[in-house]
């Protein structure tokens, strides 16, 4: 009887490593954080945080010599993850509210610059509750006020001033309107004030 139990949780906890496994990749697959996809799948999306989950559940629940096995493909996932997450890539920062309507936010990120200064990107998120998705199309972008560029070249906020309109303002009180689509999530012309600014880190 006891062997019995100890079968079906192995059983169980080998289903359980299944579906965290699949669960990354479909969430992975979708977006992720500066990716786009759906938001609340975000926290889903690294697939080597699931691996190492799957790898204890596995671990815990098979015999020693597979046990192992899992085990150190835990290590190495976390090891792994730890390791992309030091790495000095192009992976923006987490995103920041900057305007709200009924139906739509626009988001803005500060996106880190190589052998460059960083730039802040707006993007375009639905509001939608669990369903809430994010474009992966930036609608502007600004360099950052640290890159020496004068005021003209640096976000200062954003509205909306319709259904599939914003106003987008630099620091200077310079206004450019942007018309949007609601549903792919772009702009019919983004505003780009990050090529061509000046820029003490690209001199």
């Amino acid at each position: 009887m006891a062997d019995e139990g100890r079968r079906r949780l192995a059983i169980g906890l080998v289903a359980a490593a299944v579906t965290v496994a699949a669960a990354t990749v479909v969430a992975g697959v979708d977006g992720g954080p500066g990716r786009g996809g759906h938001v609340h799948l975000w926290p889903l999306s690294h697939p080597f945080l699931g691996v190492a989950v799957a790898g204890v559940l596995v671990a815990v629940a098979t015999r020693r010599a597979v046990r192992v096995v899992a085990a150190l493909i835990a290590v190495a996932a976390l090891g792994a993850g730890v390791l992309v997450r030091l790495l000095p890539v192009d992976r923006p920062t987490s995103p920041a509210v900057a305007a709200t309507s009924a139906d739509l936010s626009v988001v803005s990120y500060r996106s880190p610059g190589l052998f460059r200064s960083d730039a802040v990107v707006l993007r375009l998120r639905t509001r939608e509750g669990l369903a809430s998705r994010e474009g992966t199309a930036d609608i502007a972008c600004f360099i950052v006020p640290s890159s020496g560029a004068g005021p003209e070249w640096v976000f200062g906020r954003v509205e909306f001033t319709g259904r599939d309109e914003v106003a987008v303002h630099a620091r200077d009180g310079t206004m450019w309107r942007i018309r949007v689509d609601p549903r792919k999530l772009t702009a019919a012309e983004p505003v780009d004030r990050c090529s061509g600014a000046p820029d003490i880190m690209g001199d």
